[in-house]
């Protein structure tokens, strides 16, 4: 994908994404139409560069489903993400341009189309990382081959206190959590601002060496 979020082959991959969207659930591509409607503004500028992905709050409101915004650390590239699929407690994310992320209760998985990407991991869950466990992780990658290489990481929490977030025009008291991680890999860094409710509202979650970090924010109230 290259440093940014390209919207090349539009009108295929907005199909592929719709067929693949459809299911038992009748609802189940309403958050990649939403996601396309913001994005779809102006297609034919969109393919010199990478275009916002900024929707209002109103629009979100009025769609109802559930829409993830992520942000490329390294570039200035955002991206909305809607749900493509859910099951085992694993919800996959899709934009119109074939990114895809795939999240356990907002903890990252695995992600597909951003270049050296997080082919699978092994990750503490949200309640370890709320309340400040020590865990390991693994993440698996592919370098130069078919074969998936493993990292194992050993990672500790800190308090990054109270917090107050702004996220589509709402705002959010939060509890800040910092995940350090250090290993097999580069060491790296990942934060979660966790709501009232104990959910993972924003996120910069670490990929690979090569895409560095997303950041990820739950637009739905």
């Amino acid at each position: 994908m290259g440093q940014g979020f390209p919207m090349m082959r539009w009108c295929l991959l907005v199909g592929v994404l719709t067929v693949a969207a459809c299911g038992s659930d009748p609802t189940a591509n309403q958050g990649l139409a939403l996601a396309r409607a913001a994005l779809a503004k102006a297609p034919q500028e969109a393919a010199a560069g990478p275009a916002p992905a900024e929707i209002s709050r109103a629009a979100i409101d009025q769609g109802g489903n559930p829409l993830l915004r992520v942000h490329r650390d390294r570039t200035a590239a955002v991206a909305l993400l809607g749900i493509l699929s859910e099951g085992a407690g694993v919800v996959s994310w899709a934009s119109v341009d074939g990114l895809t992320l795939h999240l356990r209760d907002g903890v990252m998985l695995a992600s597909r189309g951003f270049g050296t990407d997080l082919m699978s991991a092994s990750v503490p869950s949200v309640a370890q990382l709320a309340s400040g466990q020590g865990h390991e992780r693994q993440h698996f990658y592919l370098f130069g081959g078919e074969q998936e290489v493993g990292r194992t990481y050993e990672c500790t929490m800190s308090d990054g206190g109270r917090e107050t977030i702004v996220i589509a025009e709402l705002r959010y008291a939060v509890s800040h959590r910092i995940e350090a991680c250090s290993g097999e890999g580069p060491a790296f860094q990942n934060h979660f601002w966790f709501d009232g409710r104990g959910k993972i509202r924003q996120s910069t979650q670490w990929i690979s060496p090569d895409v560095g970090k997303l950041e990820l924010q739950d637009l739905v109230r």
